[in-house]
């Protein structure tokens, strides 16, 4: 999917999301439940694609969330983005299928979700169907799925 200079390829114990962010018991439940595996595939940065790095994004780390399930509780995505001071690229995997979430840092930031619903809006992309589940939905979130479900 990305050039292998980017490639990282660890795994990130489900712990580690407990130790290090602020997690309800609410949220380490779906940890717990929905969620497989959690891989950090690729960091894409000057350093690694050989390209200026940008005045707004820097660096793009790329997750792959393993499913248990079709469904996601979305929060567990914001808890993510909002405590990880880079952009994040999650691919959530199930059943051989993949799809794309990204959080828009900059509304995160703010704590407005204005910015994300006029993007939706404009772009007719509220969070499509992940094995006929919604997952979210990107009018009410800062959250857009890129893809739609596609075979890896």
């Amino acid at each position: 999917m990305f050039p292998a200079s980017t490639e990282f390829g660890k795994r990130i114990p489900k712990q580690k999301f407990y130790e290090n962010l602020d997690v309800s018991p609410a949220l380490r439940r779906v940890f717990i439940d929905q969620i497989r595996l959690v891989y950090w595939r690729n960091k894409l940065a000057a350093s690694t694609l050989n390209i200026a790095a940008g005045e707004a994004v820097t660096e793009i780390e790329v997750l792959e969330i393993r499913l248990n399930g079709p469904q996601l509780d979305e929060a567990v995505l914001k808890q993510i983005d909002k405590e990880i001071p880079y952009h994040i690229l999650f691919i959530l995997t199930c059943d051989g299928k993949a799809q794309a979430w990204i959080g828009h840092k900059s509304a995160a930031a703010s704590g407005s979700s204005g910015t994300a619903a006029s993007i939706a809006a404009s772009t007719q992309h509220a969070a499509s169907a992940f094995f006929g589940q919604r997952i979210g939905s990107a009018r009410t979130s800062v959250f857009f799925s890129l893809s739609a479900v596609s075979s890896r």
